[in-house]
């Protein structure tokens, strides 16, 4: 979740009550799945380097610690997330692709189970069907029992296109493949809509416990050091994760959205 997210959706910030109201809220009316979270196989499609450990990393600990495989793909580097007279853009990728190893590693991914795909974030609106080509290849190569996703009704234009790119691969994928749906930058609206209505098609929320789990996530997180400090004092740092937000993010339950058939909206 790259600081463009709050530039996009202002209410991200202004709504803070409302957000945690409407978590506990689908958390109290979800179905758990703990048990059977932490057997099945999965990728984890993040838009940006943390999304990944914000959106499921709890879940994701969970699942390596019960020897299920786990491979993240990360489809861009982040390098938009700073404007480039603050930091060189190269420079910033390179710290940001060594925190999404180093926060997949304390998760319990292998280096070799992290895929980091170096598309420029902000323009993966404008390449649904490449990235969908890529996310196929290891779908196929992987055949996961489900996939992670962001949800399709996310503020963030990345986010919105791996979750069309991911509805495109798993088309011709077996029916078995499940798409699970996470929330990172939903808005006001959109949560309540989700609230009242349900998950998409019709499919009840989902809840994965982040009992024994937290603090291996929350650790991850906090290897994700360019998004959470200000790292060389420039005083138009941006700051995408403040300690409101990643709080946010450290509850006792993350949240999934189960998606029917993978059709494309």
């Amino acid at each position: 979740m790259d600081a463009l997210a709050d530039r996009e959706d202002p209410s991200r910030r202004r709504w803070p009550d409302l957000r945690q109201g409407w978590s506990r809220a689908v958390a109290l009316r979800a179905r758990d799945v703990t048990q059977h979270s932490a057997n099945a196989s999965c990728i984890v499609f993040a838009p940006h380097p943390d999304d990944e450990t914000l959106g499921c990393g709890a879940t994701i600990h969970r699942k390596c610690e019960a020897g299920t495989a786990v491979h993240v793909v990360i489809a861009s580097d982040g390098r938009a997330s700073q404007d480039p007279d603050v930091i060189s853009p190269d420079e910033l990728v390179r710290i940001r692709a060594s925190e999404a190893l180093d926060a997949c590693t304390i998760l319990g991914v292998s280096a070799e189970h992290v895929h980091q795909l170096d598309y420029r974030d902000g323009t993966l609106h404008e390449r649904v069907a490449e990235l969908a080509a890529r996310f196929a290849e290891v779908v196929d190569e992987v055949k996961p029992k489900e996939v992670l996703v962001p949800l399709h009704v996310d503020n963030h234009s990345d986010h919105r296109a791996v979750n069309r790119a991911v509805r495109l691969a798993l088309r011709s994928a077996p029916m078995s493949t499940r798409i699970v749906e996470y929330p990172i930058g939903l808005g006001p609206l959109a949560g309540c809509r989700l609230l009242l209505f349900g998950a998409e098609r019709g499919h009840r929320a989902e809840r994965v416990s982040t009992e024994h789990h937290l603090a291996a996530k929350s650790a991850a997180a906090r290897c994700h050091r360019s998004q959470l400090v200000n790292l060389n004092g420039h005083p138009r740092w941006r700051v995408g994760v403040d300690a409101n937000a990643l709080a946010r993010f450290l509850q006792p339950y993350e949240i999934f959205f189960p998606v029917g058939t993978p059709a494309v909206p």
